[in-house]
């Protein structure tokens, strides 16, 4: 998979972000066979940060020239066994909107393409409302919170931690408007939770204050 902007980090960083609390993390939507598909620009991703008894995904959308005319037009979370066991539902939560973006439950198609399979069902599918459903659609800038409620003793670092299993679960993005009049579908980088600038600033905080003490 390739995406210009999904950054690698090590996965101790996430681990030892996750261990010093309540952090937001992103996960970077990367490019799913998107071939000779000019994706340069492209930048999608989920910030994943702690709320009153479940999670909040803000899907945002950081796209630049050339592909500043990128929408996010589908979003998918998929229903497996884990997420019967673990999660209660998934809502829209306006607490993570930002922009003019207008969404509703449902959408089309009902299952992810591109050859991402075998797609277990949806925990979770949202849209645009129509009709302006581009106008709707999570442009560059902007971006579209959803709520997951926890059950059966789920914690929100457990969650963190279960985000970067695919088999868990797997986030989805369907992008449209892509250069060439092109859309792709875009899936959560199993391989990277990267801390948000705050929470980062606090590790490095820490391992500064670790470095005097030792002194």
């Amino acid at each position: 998979m390739q995406f210009a902007s999904a950054v690698r980090v090590l996965s101790v960083v996430s681990g030892l972000a996750v261990a010093a609390g309540a952090q937001a993390q992103v996960l970077p939507l990367v490019g799913f066979n998107t071939g000779s598909i000019n994706i340069q620009g492209i930048d999608t991703s989920v910030l994943m940060s702690e709320a009153a008894n479940g999670a909040l995904l803000t899907w945002r959308n950081q796209s630049i020239t050339p592909n500043a005319g990128a929408r996010i037009t589908t979003i998918y979370i998929e229903s497996t066994s884990w997420t019967s066991q673990f999660l209660t539902s998934a809502s829209l939560d306006a607490s993570g909107n930002s922009g003019v973006v207008s969404f509703q439950a449902g959408g089309s198609p009902p299952s992810p393409g591109g050859g991402i399979n075998p797609w277990q069902g949806n925990f979770g599918i949202f849209s645009p409302r129509t009709p302006q459903a581009q106008n709707n659609a999570i442009g560059a800038g902007e971006s579209l919170g959803v709520f997951i409620g926890f059950k059966n003793g789920m914690t929100y670092a457990n969650f963190l931690a279960a985000a970067t299993n695919q088999t868990n679960f797997r986030l989805i993005a369907h992008i449209q408007g892509v250069a060439d009049g092109q859309s792709i579908w875009s899936i959560g980088d199993n391989n990277s939770l990267i801390p948000t600038p705050g929470a980062a600033a606090l590790l490095a905080g820490a391992g500064l204050l670790a470095t005097r003490r030792r002194r």
